[in-house]
């Protein structure tokens, strides 16, 4: 995937990597490390371990499961950035969604009548058409048959910023470098909103 995309995935688990090396042809070493759980998190399992399972455990809710799967969602990132694209897209296929890559307007553009992708992740500061241009022409062309939600991803995060992607019609604002627990939470948040609908697989 290349060290940088290796770098972002790390860090988005709040994990760092660290390179050595011996010099010119003896090779690499590659360290990652990824924490196992954060105190609050130990204190919780402790707490919990403490009691009967059989008294604490619930069945889960069918519904409450089927409402946060992301699996089946159709989502188009839309980045021009070839790093930054490969990783959000990486981020959301570990969830099982159906995702498509576009690298400019144009191609999205392209993408967007025939393939009704039900989210959008659409970086703002493109070369060339940026986000705000395309998400006027998507808006456009929407049909009852193609409604879709669209998330801005800009590494431009003030308050004047957010509120402009807002007006736009975005239905929220996620700043750059893209947070992997940040993104899902959106997603599921979307979809348990019943804004967009999981088609999970049988």
């Amino acid at each position: 995937m290349g060290l940088s995309i290796v770098r972002q995935l790390v860090e988005s688990h709040k994990g760092n990597v660290v390179v050595s090396s011996g010099g010119r042809g003896q090779g690499s070493t590659f360290r990652v490390t990824l924490p196992l759980a954060t105190a609050e998190r130990s204190e919780a399992f402790d707490a919990f371990e403490s009691h009967d399972r059989s008294s604490t455990l619930e069945t889960p809710d069918p519904s409450a499961q089927k409402a946060l799967d992301v699996s089946g969602v159709r989502v188009l990132v839309v980045e021009d950035d070839p790093d930054s694209r490969e990783l959000v897209c990486a981020l959301i296929e570990q969830h099982y969604a159906h995702v498509r890559c576009a690298e400019s307007a144009q191609e999205a553009l392209g993408m967007f009548g025939d393939w009704k992708p039900q989210l959008l992740l659409l970086d703002i500061a493109m070369a060339g058409e940026d986000g705000y241009s395309l998400m006027r022409k998507l808006k456009a062309q929407v049909r009852h048959d193609n409604h879709f939600v669209a998330i801005a991803l800009t590494a431009y995060a003030s308050d004047e910023d957010r509120l402009r992607v807002l007006s736009c019609g975005f239905r929220a604002h996620l700043a750059k470098p893209i947070d992997h627990e940040r993104l899902m939470a959106l997603l599921r948040g979307l979809i348990a909103r019943g804004e967009i609908v999981s088609q999970p697989a049988s």
